[in-house]
């Protein structure tokens, strides 16, 4: 996509090198804004949202929340509460006939395994937007 459509309205970028940017040039502008507006600070990552309730006696949400890698829960008290979760958080991995004699590696874009190395790989992209990646399992030649 151009690079304009990758700038927040609040924060335009006048520094894109080209049209279509890399993909490391647009995490660093991401990077950046949410330096500027103090996001890292306010940020868990790694933590689902198990449930919420309005508490009426205080007018505050009460936010139940699970650390994927530990198990611990907590509670988090807020104001405002939205959902960002987006519709394409648990990726929809695909079957298809003779899945199971594909001998390479198979990925989700949700999901990169970055130790994979597709350097000499063919490498096929199935669906469009978010899609799944198959790698072949030996390198090829130049052609």
């Amino acid at each position: 996509m151009p690079s304009a459509l990758y700038s927040f309205s609040f924060a335009q970028n006048k520094e894109w090198t080209k049209t279509y940017p890399s993909s490391s040039e647009i995490k660093a502008y991401a990077d950046k804004v949410a330096t500027e507006y103090n996001i890292p600070a306010r940020t868990t990552f790694r933590t689902e949202v198990v449930r919420a309730e309005w508490n009426n006696e205080n007018s505050r949400w009460v936010v139940y929340l699970r650390n994927r890698d530990s198990g611990h829960e907590y509670t988090h008290d807020c104001k405002i509460l939205f959902n960002a979760s987006g519709l394409l958080v648990d990726p929809n991995i695909p079957q298809y006939p003779g899945q199971e004699r594909f001998e390479g590696v198979t990925m989700h874009s949700a999901r990169w395994d970055h130790s994979v190395s597709l350097e000499g790989k063919k490498v096929a992209v199935i669906g469009n937007g978010c899609g799944l990646f198959f790698i072949a399992s030996r390198t090829y030649g130049p052609n």
